[in-house]
């Protein structure tokens, strides 16, 4: 019997560059394809035992877009048990890796749709392989979330905080560690001490709120990569209307979910087919929002350049 399992995909861009100008993906995507996967070339040490490839879905055709690939972390060292009826033992893999996949496609205009793998890579990871393994054709990489242009509105309406709600999965709160170390530390001691996946903050005392420095908690909202947060909530008064409203700091990206298949019912990894159809979906569905958010900034930058000069 087919199994599905439902995934989140979010959006990003992807921007390459080589003293300071614009450098087509096709050219860093291609290079890195003639690395030789079988001799370790794509291979990136993370640390001792562990690694990034990549793999591209069409592996004997040449680069084009949209491109289908694959960013996975790969695992050598620190590996877990057998058990079988009280009876433990080595998993012995040889020299196989566990492999923890990520797909993603980048279609035109550089934008990056990448299924949510809480094992898997994150954005980050592929913005440090490309710098690393491509970097004689590019110097400067970033990658960010396709960010909704009113989520700067809802901060800006935002007056007196009342209530503030996170929770995260308890080993990505380090995202909080230069925003607030009061937040930081707390989630911290709940990873240690629970046994949920999950941990969470719940502030609404006045001496709590006002100890924290809000700008820093939007500015990790706004610059990294939260999809680990799941929930993000704050009650304030809103300075249009005074009344006290919720807002939802998570509605500022765009993130389509999607029923894809199982590879396997025993195992959690995903058919690459069906999760590459699902993030076409994604696009599609999406496309108008995302290539407005895009293009308007684009044109943005387009102005600011001219009368900068």
């Amino acid at each position: 019997m087919v199994e599905h399992v439902e995934k989140k995909i979010g959006f990003f861009k992807l921007e390459l560059k080589k003293d300071e100008k614009e450098v087509d993906p096709i050219d860093v995507f291609s290079y890195i394809k003639s690395l030789d996967i079988r001799k370790e070339e794509r291979y990136l040490k993370i640390k001792e035992g562990q690694y990034y490839s990549m793999m591209f879905y069409e592996e004997d055709q040449d680069v084009f877009i949209p491109l289908k690939f694959i960013m996975g972390i790969g695992k050598k060292k620190d590996l877990p048990c057998l058990e079988e009826k009280g009876e433990t033992e080595p998993l012995e893999i040889q020299d196989k890796s566990l492999f923890e996949p990520t797909h993603m496609i980048l279609f035109n205009g550089n934008i990056l749709g990448v299924e949510s793998n809480y094992h898997g890579p994150r954005a980050s990871g592929l913005k440090n392989y490309i710098l690393k393994k491509a970097k004689n054709y590019v110097d400067y990489v970033e990658i960010v979330h396709i960010t909704r242009p009113d989520f700067l509105e809802t901060l800006r309406k935002m007056g007196e905080i009342k209530l503030f709600s996170l929770v995260i999965h308890k080993n990505h709160s380090e995202i909080f560690k230069d925003a607030s170390k009061s937040i930081y530390h707390t989630l911290n001691t709940l990873s240690e001490i629970g046994n949920s996946d999950e941990v969470g903050v719940y502030l609404r005392s006045k001496k709590h709120i006002r100890g924290i420095n809000w700008k820093k908690i939007f500015d990790v909202f706004k610059k990294k990569d939260v999809k680990h947060v799941k929930k993000a909530e704050i009650r304030a008064r809103n300075t249009e209307t005074n009344k006290l409203e919720s807002f939802n700091l998570l509605d500022q990206y765009i993130v389509s979910t999607q029923t894809v298949v199982k590879h396997d019912a025993r195992y959690k990894r995903v058919d690459p087919k069906s999760m590459f159809v699902a993030i076409k979906l994604s696009f599609k569905e999406n496309q108008s929002e995302i290539r407005g958010i895009t293009e308007k900034k684009i044109q943005k930058q387009k102005t600011l350049e001219k009368w900068t000069g």
